[in-house]
């Protein structure tokens, strides 16, 4: 076998870099320049067309140049690798451990946890790895675990990869698996720590896309269970893993989602129960059985159906700019205000017209975003002025009609901000994501 797919001569990045120095080696025999090519056709899952030379190198150059551009923050970064969910820089892929559970110091990683896009070390499970010395692997080590997909399939070492000389928790043909933020997919028995390997094992701790079992056979996924301790993960994370496969082209129809809870009432799809016998015949667990496809089309209709209503209140609100300028107007300035409250109110008009104006202008969900969030910012401090000439004439708080008018604008802008942060993100709603998130 070519030593470019051998975990014994480096990572795959390593081995990345060694067959794109080889390649562009005109010193190198045509043979060996041959398989290097080889090589990184398979390690990037390109398609290759029939004139091949010319338009493969200009990818590989761009490929290797984007490599080149982060490997020195993150090592392990392969361009095309990482979920593209993530949207995190490539240096930020390289996630470190965290101190306590799903609390990173990092605001990008604190939100990915939040939502669920990375899934922590439990603290029960880091307190067992510490107590029976739990193996950590580095990148190096990890690399012989590592499972590659090309065109679809699965790969170890070049070799189409098949799970049925594994077991893990006692269940034959299952491997366990994690997926980190860089995109490496590792799979491996698990003995239930008689040889101190765990699902923290691969990455050293540290959080991870995604955990659990999986079953493949000659290169095709067959199931997926959400049995790990240390990571527990819920249907919102093996729906992002199959989102991940799916982005790499591997077919999710013929495959099965093992989970402990039903998920058929949350998605309106039919499950099965199933048991398989685990922990060397001691104990027979109880799985709920879905297919993938519907795992998979039910969240997914979710999301559409939000996208929809998000589309509708987005539309309303930008149809009535003009009213809600009107609304401001009328429903702030002429209600028998005060002078000082008169002024105020003008002010605060004259500030939100500039700032509506330029919402209306916007069409990025990220811009729009930051935009009502600087207005929502506005409404605050102009609340808070409101407040302090409350004060200033004896009294403790503002509840007259300039406060309510500025609680009900402000209301109508974090509407508007939920939808389009729905949008920015996955199209699912705190409630849907926390219902998926405890579909274990």
């Amino acid at each position: 076998m070519n030593e470019y797919y051998s975990a014994h001569f480096g990572t795959l990045a390593e081995r990345i870099d060694q067959a794109w120095d080889d390649f562009r080696n005109e010193d190198k025999e045509d043979k060996q320049r041959e398989k290097a090519l080889d090589f990184l056709i398979f390690a990037f899952d390109l398609q290759v067309p029939e004139e091949r030379d010319i338009e493969v190198t200009v990818k590989l150059i761009d490929l290797m140049a984007e490599r080149n551009r982060h490997k020195k923050n993150n090592p392990e970064y392969v361009p095309g690798k990482a979920p593209f969910f993530l949207d995190l820089p490539p240096e930020k892929l390289r996630v470190g451990r965290t101190k306590d559970y799903q609390v990173s110091p990092d605001s990008d990683i604190a939100a990915a946890l939040d939502e669920g896009d990375l899934l922590d070390v439990r603290t029960e499970s880091r307190i067992k790895d510490h107590i029976h010395h739990t193996s950590f692997y580095d990148e190096h080590s990890r690399a012989h675990y590592r499972v590659s997909i090309k065109e679809g399939l699965f790969y170890r070492h070049g070799k189409v990869f098949d799970t049925r000389r594994y077991v893990t928790h006692g269940k034959k043909e299952f491997a366990a698996y994690t997926l980190n933020a860089n995109g490496e997919l590792s799979l491996f028995n698990h003995k239930d720590m008689k040889d101190r390997i765990a699902h923290s094992s691969l990455n050293k701790g540290t959080p991870v896309v995604a955990a659990g079992e999986m079953q493949i056979k000659e290169g095709r996924l067959i199931a997926i269970t959400t049995h790990s301790g240390h990571y527990q993960p819920s249907l919102f994370s093996v729906y992002r893993l199959l989102q991940y496969f799916s982005s790499h082209g591997v077919d999710i129809s013929q495959a099965n989602i093992l989970t402990f809870d039903d998920p058929a009432d949350t998605l309106r799809c039919q499950s099965k129960k199933l048991k398989i016998n685990a922990y060397d015949g001691k104990v027979t667990l109880k799985f709920h059985a879905t297919s993938a496809t519907d795992i998979f089309v039910g969240i997914k209709q979710i999301m559409k159906n939000n996208v929809a209503q998000a589309t509708k209140v987005i539309s309303d609100y930008q149809r009535g700019s003009i009213n809600r300028k009107l609304y401001v107007r009328f429903g702030i300035y002429n209600k028998g205000l005060t002078r000082e409250r008169r002024i105020l109110a003008m002010q605060f008009i004259d500030a939100m017209a500039t700032l509506d104006n330029q919402l209306d202008s916007l069409n990025h969900p990220e811009t729009i975003v930051k935009k009502i969030e600087e207005m929502i910012g506005i409404v605050d401090q102009y609340a808070k002025n409101n407040n302090d000439l409350s004060e200033k004439h004896g009294k403790n708080k503002a509840s007259g009609t300039l406060n309510k008018h500025f609680h009900d604008y402000k209301t109508r802008l974090e509407l508007i901000k939920n939808h389009y942060e729905m949008n920015r993100k996955s199209m699912l709603s705190t409630r849907e994501r926390d219902a998926l998130k405890n579909i274990r």
